[in-house]
């Protein structure tokens, strides 16, 4: 069974820490992050606030969606995930939005605030 040791020089020496470094500098040139601080934001007293997204692999296609529903106090009424196939990214934050609004509906939830990171499908 090989160390973790023999595993790293091994690595060293196939040139792949060059590579990855090379890779990652030039990747980090572009990828310029802002930290945001999140946190919970109380609602009003018998309000819930459903939070939902969508995702998409580049590579692949395929996309996702899911979503959380909380009580006015923070606390998780129900959650949600799907494997929606392959798509476009506004397709899936339509279908998470879609499957959120259902949940709240099978939970016969009527007092919904709902948020998530793209205005587009409602427009």
């Amino acid at each position: 069974m090989p160390t973790l040791i023999s595993l790293l020089l091994l690595f060293l020496q196939k040139g792949a820490s060059h590579e990855w470094f090379k890779a990652s500098h030039i990747l980090s040139k572009h990828n310029h992050k802002v930290q945001v601080d999140l946190k919970w934001e109380p609602l009003i007293s018998g309000q819930f606030k459903l939070n939902v997204d969508g995702s998409r692999r580049n590579g692949s296609g395929h996309i996702g969606a899911g979503g959380v529903i909380r009580s006015s106090s923070g606390d998780w009424v129900s959650v949600f995930s799907v494997n929606l196939e392959k798509g476009q990214i506004l397709e899936a934050k339509i279908w998470g939005l879609f499957f959120g609004l259902k949940l709240a509906v099978d939970k016969e939830i009527n007092n919904l605030l709902v948020e998530m990171d793209s205005a587009l499908p409602v427009q």
